[in-house]
């Protein structure tokens, strides 16, 4: 199923090779000893001592460390981050009000179906229809029941700190330990945003539950292929994964359109890294999920009418009070029909920019394996280049300096929000987009060899580029 074959040698002539490891000095070698004259200086530690040493003995002569070496320290910072996240968490939802903004309309929604209508138009609540795909209705009828038709919020707000967490741990653990260059001091910046206590403890958004499943699929896409495995059932077992990611895909999608955003890049990398079979998998994946789940209310005509012009409406327009992107362009501009459709252009032209860099890219990598790094920045980017234009964005992470990601919270906390918060806020966001177009450039081949996720059977290539170095 895969597209690309195995590297010949004429093509690994012509692919970029990894930068040679400086070679490891012998300590039996006279031109290795170095006599410092300051007899305080420090004396460094060798990797060799690293791996003697313990972990407190390690951080007592290189506190440092705590801050900077992913491989030692990554998982202390990243558990103490998510133990720090569980006692805020806790203290959120005892001691901070709630903030009812749509949750008691969603409620409402949800039980209207859970006493029988199944009729979308009819599916309404305080501040209006529903406006989401049928995985919204089950996902906050289940919330209906748990709360007993919202008499006791603060399970629902439990279960919400709870997928919070669950999200918190998929993002450490699943994704930014596999990038090495990442280092620990990175990740407390992942907890600072009030906003983002706020959407899940307080406001209980269903962009909570999307994205826990975005970043479980991103995670799973970026598993690399087992090395007890070989041939073709190393490459079933990818296959099989990255077809449980989409299906993980398909369900946000069923709960809220912005997982449309994440689509192009999965896209283009089964198209161009695996088939297009496997392309056409994929996408059957992604349609038919939402298909089932929105069964019951197809059984008609009118109401297949109502569900797919409420659930997957794409002319909605937004209310000039509650934006918070766009005060900058003033009220006429945002109200202008035409607003919404030059936004799509930007779209449109941003992901057609990012098709050609990551295709130019796959170019460069002629001959190479395919490494997880093709998840960065395919998958976040494509997100994220259209995140100027949507309600949020979710995604930012740590990856940017302090001072943008500093602009981009004071941008959504501000309400209502002014010219200058929302002007900040595009700005940040654009910079940073640039910033990894402009970053992401000279990818290197894996230090890792259990880096490598496809094709797996490149794995047996005998090839002295490809080969891991000691």
């Amino acid at each position: 199923m895969f597209a690309v074959p195995p590297p010949s040698s004429s093509s690994l002539a012509a692919s970029p090779r990894r930068r040679p490891r400086p070679a490891a000095a012998s300590s039996s070698s006279p031109n290795t000893i170095t006599e410092l004259d300051n007899e305080d200086a420090p004396v460094p530690v060798r990797s060799s001592d690293k791996k003697r040493q313990s972990l407190l003995e390690y951080l007592a002569s290189n506190p440092t460390a705590l801050l900077t070496d992913h491989e030692r320290c990554f998982d202390l910072v990243a558990t103490a981050v998510l133990l720090a996240e569980t006692l805020l968490s806790a203290a959120i939802v005892r001691y901070v009000p709630y903030t009812e903004i749509d949750f008691s309309t969603y409620l409402q929604q949800a039980q209207a179906f859970m006493d029988g209508e199944r009729d979308y138009a009819l599916l309404r609540g305080e501040s209006g229809p529903a406006n989401y795909p049928a995985l919204h209705i089950y996902l906050y009828s289940a919330l209906s029941w748990l709360t007993d038709r919202g008499k006791h919020l603060e399970r629902a707000q439990w279960a919400f700190a709870g997928i919070y967490l669950a999200t918190m741990a998929v993002v450490l653990f699943g994704i930014y330990r596999r990038n090495k260059k990442i280092p620990p001091w990175v990740l407390p910046l992942l907890c600072i945003s009030k906003r983002l206590h706020s959407i899940y403890m307080l406001r209980m958004f269903n962009d909570c539950v999307v994205m826990l499943l975005v970043y479980c699929a991103l995670a799973l896409y970026m598993v690399p292929a087992s090395t007890t495995l070989e041939g073709e059932r190393a490459k079933r077992q990818v296959e099989r994964r990255w077809l449980f990611g989409t299906v993980l895909l398909s369900c946000a999608l069923s709960i809220k359109m912005s997982t449309l955003l994440f689509l192009p890049a999965l896209f283009y990398l089964t198209f161009v890294h695996f088939s297009p079979l496997a392309f056409a998998q994929h996408l059957v994946v992604l349609l038919s999920t939402p298909v089932l789940l929105s069964y019951p209310f197809l059984h008609t005509s009118s109401n297949r009418l109502a569900y797919l012009s409420q659930a997957f409406d794409f002319g909605r327009v937004f209310e000039w009070e509650f934006t918070v992107n766009w005060r900058w362009v003033g009220q006429e501009a945002f109200e202008d029909p035409n607003w919404g459709r030059r936004l799509m252009v930007v779209h449109q032209v941003g992901l057609l920019i990012w098709g050609l860099k990551w295709a130019e890219e796959d170019g460069d990598r002629a001959g190479a394996r395919m490494v997880v790094n093709p998840l960065r920045p395919t998958e976040s980017s494509s997100g994220y280049a259209s995140e100027p234009g949507a309600r949020s964005n979710r995604c930012i992470g740590a990856l940017s300096p302090l001072v943008l990601i500093s602009l981009v919270e004071y941008g959504f906390s501000v309400w209502p929000s002014t010219v200058n918060s929302s002007l900040g806020l595009v700005l940040s966001l654009m910079i940073i987009l640039f910033g990894v177009y402009y970053g992401s450039s000279g990818e290197t081949l894996p230090e890792r060899e259990d880096e490598v996720v496809v094709p797996a059977e490149w794995d047996r290539v005998d090839t002295p580029a490809l080969r891991k170095t000691q």
